[in-house]
């Protein structure tokens, strides 16, 4: 084989591999930052409604939803700056949160 063979070869392998980065471990799986995003928007449209009613706490409700996902406002935040940082995983998670919208108005109908 020449040296010329050889080169094109290498060039293809290392251009065909895809390289995947691992995503950190303290980045929250896909389904559940749609699952978070999906409660959280919900909360803040609640909020919205019912802004005049000092009863309705949106940190409070906050903090209680990530509790029930056993993780922190900090941690949802990371895991946002690491998807948004990558658009095709971000709209993937968006889609997957219309879809879900989508859903419950149909359900509500």
């Amino acid at each position: 084989m020449s040296c010329k063979v050889v080169i094109v070869v290498l060039v293809m392998f290392f251009l065909g591999c895809k390289h995947e980065e691992l995503k950190p471990s303290n980045v929250l799986p896909k389904q559940e930052m749609i699952q978070l995003i999906v409660e959280i928007e919900l909360s803040q449209a609640a909020f919205k409604i019912k802004s005049q009613d000092k009863k309705f706490d949106l940190d409070k409700v906050s903090n209680s939803i990530f509790e029930k996902h056993k993780t922190t406002s900090q941690n949802f935040d990371e895991s946002l700056k690491y998807y948004t940082s990558r658009p095709s995983q971000m709209e993937e998670i968006y889609n997957e949160v219309i879809s879900i919208f989508s859903q419950k108005q149909v359900e509500g109908s």
